[in-house]
């Protein structure tokens, strides 16, 4: 059974919160993308930007991983439903050859129960032993 688990994230940019949502999130970072444009490199203001903007990279990399995670998990699932379902198929071609098995040994069972009466039969009239019956047998055969 897959783990679910709920995380919420609460952003805080110059002490305001932003909403956790992947839209707002990317909306939050062009905006400090934009402003760290029109700043001097390598200025403080500058800096606090480029940091506030690898965070929020950060939560939509592991969005991205989260997903990813999820599509390998549906992924794996599948396969192991369409294992599951050839499974079943070859189960059912073990199923159908032993009910053939079952039904050739029926059918065997029932002629060397047949046999069996016809060397009562013969064994009554012609006051044969049963080995005597069976010589007689072999030599009715005929090899091809």
């Amino acid at each position: 059974m897959a783990k679910s688990s709920t995380r919420r994230v609460t952003i805080f940019i110059n002490g305001k919160e932003v909403e956790a949502s992947v839209k707002q999130i990317r909306a939050e970072m062009n905006r400090l993308v934009n402003e760290q444009n029109r700043m001097v490199i390598g200025s403080d203001e500058y800096i606090a930007h480029a940091k506030k903007i690898k965070e929020l990279r950060g939560y939509l990399k592991e969005h991205a991983r989260n997903i990813g995670s999820a599509a390998s998990a549906w992924s794996e699932m599948y396969n192991k439903v369409l294992q599951f379902g050839t499974g079943i198929g070859g189960f059912t071609q073990i199923l159908s050859t032993l009910d053939n098995i079952t039904s050739t040994l029926k059918q065997v069972a029932t002629d060397l129960a047949a046999m069996d009466d016809v060397y009562s039969d013969v064994i009554k009239t012609t006051g044969l032993t049963r080995e005597e019956v069976d010589e007689l047998n072999e030599s009715f055969s005929f090899n091809i």
